[in-house]
């Protein structure tokens, strides 16, 4: 799943009976610059979140205060700002549905990449910009999402009742783009019917047992 640092971890492991919907939008350019868009969405449980939200702590785990979670997003949104070639940078807050958002302008695939390491601590933000999630061959036409997080050993250390947070999670993928789509690599992936994007939901439970994957190869005309 994302690891958003701390967000995740303090909706996931905390909110241990939630829903929740992580969400990647990316709108490209034939030029590789775009948008991306990053959501957390919980507002299938967020009655019970707000309930959560009184309690010091849950099954052993405490419970982050409103003040933690904002100053979380802020951390993230100041790296993101000292990124060279983004721009238009915004964070978004709702606490009565349980929806938070990050979006922002990029001016390369390259830079879109440090975004995304952005969310992550120190050694995985490393890792991310080592590996590349995405790359973009302008020529070809070619869009790569790749994905290098070890799931299964992330899974494997999380405590047995703490596992049944990824039944009822899941990872939505989607892209747009300027061209017409020809053609893609993962089969679970749809393609809408102007064909210029593309949407994959993936299953929490899936994902970290690598039953499914958010790997995708895209072919543009």
């Amino acid at each position: 799943m994302y690891k958003i640092s701390k967000i995740l971890l303090l909706f996931s492991l905390v909110f241990c009976f939630s829903c929740f919907e992580a969400i990647e939008e990316i709108s490209l350019s034939k030029d590789g610059s775009g948008k991306i868009a990053i959501t957390l969405n919980l507002s299938q449980s967020r009655t019970k979140l707000a309930s959560i939200m009184l309690l010091d702590s849950i099954h052993n785990y405490k419970v982050p205060s409103q003040k933690e979670i904002e100053r979380e997003l802020n951390n993230i949104k100041n790296k993101i700002s000292k990124i060279k070639g983004t721009s238009e940078l915004k964070v978004s807050s709702n606490f009565k549905d349980y929806i938070f958002s990050i979006t922002c302008n990029f001016t390369s695939v390259e830079v879109l990449n440090e975004v995304i390491a952005s969310f992550s601590n120190q050694k995985n933000g490393s890792k991310i910009k080592k590996h590349k999630h995405f790359s973009f061959n302008t020529k070809k036409g070619l869009f790569k999402r790749s994905y290098h997080y070890n799931v299964k050993e992330f899974f494997a250390k999380v405590k047995k009742k703490d596992k049944a947070i990824f039944n009822n999670a899941s990872l939505t993928t989607i892209y747009r783009f300027s061209r017409p789509i020809t053609h893609f690599s993962n089969t679970k992936a749809k393609r809408s019917p102007n064909k210029k994007a593309i949407l994959l939901m993936v299953k929490g439970n899936e994902l970290v047992n690598g039953k499914e994957s958010i790997k995708n190869q895209i072919f543009l005309n």
